[in-house]
């Protein structure tokens, strides 16, 4: 089933556990069938409140602009996968800027930054038993 849903670093419970109570998850790959990949932040609408008051107070002006980003009720592996596959029916996603292929080297770099000691997977999203 396309779109699909990539994540640098893997995605786990408790990965998808931290994006829920953080509000947000970045190194989100989007994938299509015909090769179109983008890569895509979610954050929900408490953290947006909370970027753009951070960024009133920093720099005095009244909005926050972050390409690439799709905002959430709530961020669950499910809400994802319904904001992608239902921005994906119109063209929404022209919007993005394409990336040529999956980064495997800004993989290892966000492996040794954000997750020393923990095991590389790549998690896809549907899996082919859920598709």
């Amino acid at each position: 089933m396309w779109p699909k849903l990539k994540f640098y670093g893997g995605f786990d419970q408790d990965k998808a556990d931290n994006a829920e109570d953080q509000g947000g998850t970045g190194g989100v790959l989007v994938e299509f069938e015909d090769g179109r990949n983008y890569e895509i932040s979610f954050e929900d609408v408490d953290t947006l409140k909370t970027m753009i008051n951070r960024r009133s107070k920093e720099k005095g002006v009244p909005f926050y602009a972050d390409h690439g980003m799709i905002v959430l009720e709530k961020v669950t592996l499910k809400n994802m996968y319904i904001a992608v596959r239902e921005l994906a029916k119109g063209e929404e996603f022209n919007f993005f800027s394409s990336l040529k292929e999956w980064d495997p080297e800004k993989e290892e770099r966000y492996h040794e930054k954000y997750l020393k000691g923990m095991p590389k997977l790549t998690y896809e999203y549907p899996t082919a038993s859920e598709e």
